[in-house]
């Protein structure tokens, strides 16, 4: 993580600096994240969902994640992120910055994307528990469902 690094994140978020240069940042990239990544970053929030399912397919070069959170207004949601292209996976663990009662990945506190080369993509993911997860990948898409 660049920008919502786990310090920024222990210290409740006060300095927005970060927020404006991750905005910045994301603006120069718009052209090359896919659109449901945008939407994850701009408009629906991922912030304290749950992981519920991590699935590597190593033939096919995918990574799946299934995520419980909820719409923005408590009711549940459940997400579906498909990796294509995959070209690593990294998880991270920083037990000295994870939140007192976090187990397994914790709650999703806060996200990212960089750009790798001219074809991949950087997406890190950073959990309560103070693992930070980072996967390259040359596609995405990105599904949603209401729980009510």
């Amino acid at each position: 993580m660049k920008f919502f690094t786990f310090e920024w994140w222990r210290d409740d978020c006060f300095d927005a600096a970060p927020l404006e240069r991750y905005r910045d940042h994301l603006e120069r990239l718009r052209h090359r994240v896919p659109d449901d990544l945008m939407r994850l970053q701009e408009s629906v929030s991922l912030h304290d969902a749950e992981v519920r399912r991590l699935e590597i397919l190593p033939g096919e070069r995918r990574l799946l994640l299934s995520l419980d959170g909820d719409d923005g207004r408590g009711n549940p949601r459940r997400f579906s992120l498909n990796y294509e292209g995959v070209e690593a996976y990294r998880s991270l663990p920083r037990p000295d910055a994870g939140q007192l009662g976090s187990v397994g990945y914790g709650r999703l506190g806060y996200h990212e994307v960089h750009p790798v080369d001219d074809d991949c993509l950087l997406h890190c993911i950073a959990f309560s528990s103070g693992i930070e997860v980072e996967i390259v990948f040359r596609g995405f898409r990105a599904a949603w469902e209401d729980r009510v």
